[in-house]
Parts: structure tokens; C-alpha cells; sequence
């Protein structure tokens, strides 16, 4: 049976995903990164051990939205779905532990390094 370990709140824009966000749920999204195959990048927030929220949106670095990243950016509003983790997600947990951008709130101790 797979685990679901993660939320998607799927945006069509990334920064402005992450700013509600941090408006709505009163912390901030630690930047992770882009998925160049599929146009897209993220921001993920620990929810508790072992469960986070990734926010997906297009990946802003692009000039024009591509692949799967633009079928994002022409949706109408966000829309939340259920997810497992891939272990570069969870490397992306890590890293930002290490540097300092992950607080309390989004502090994941089953990713710790």
C-alpha cells in the first residue's frame, strides 16, 4: 500500500503561491527547486514527521512557461493534491535544515540529515 507523505497545493503562479501561503497558514516556504523535464519548481513547508506541503507552480526562472509548467500557469486557481515523496524531495528537506531555512514549523526530523 503506498504512504501518502506530502500535500501538492498546485499554483499557477509560484512566488504568489507561496505568499498566500505564508498569509493563510503563517509560515513561509522554503524555496526547493526545479524540475527542468517538466518546466515546473517548489517550495515545500514540514507539516510534521514525515508530511509536508509542497507547493508546485511554474518554474519562474523560465522566461515563458513550458511543459507541465505551463498547463499550470493557465489554470484558474490553485487546487490541492495528494503526493509521495521522491527522495530528492526529502535531499531538498534536508538542505534547507542545514543552511537555516527550515524553522521549528517546517522542520521535518524524519528528513534530518
Amino acid at each position: 500500500m503506498a504512504t501518502i507523505d506530502h500535500l501538492m497545493w498546485v499554483v499557477p503562479d509560484l512566488g504568489a503561491g507561496v505568499d498566500d501561503l505564508e498569509r493563510r497558514a503563517g509560515a513561509r516556504a522554503t524555496l526547493g527547486g526545479s524540475h527542468p523535464s517538466m518546466g515546473t519548481a517548489n517550495a515545500i513547508l514540514g507539516l510534521g514527521a514525515g508530511v509536508y506541503l509542497e507547493v508546485l507552480g511554474p518554474d519562474p526562472a523560465l522566461e515563458e512557461p513550458k511543459g507541465f509548467g505551463a498547463a499550470i500557469a493557465a489554470e484558474p486557481a490553485p487546487r490541492l493534491e495528494l503526493g509521495r515523496a521522491h527522495r530528492r524531495h526529502r535531499r531538498g528537506l534536508r538542505r534547507a535544515d542545514r543552511r537555516g531555512l527550515a524553522d521549528d514549523r517546517q522542520r521535518d526530523d524524519t528528513h534530518a540529515p
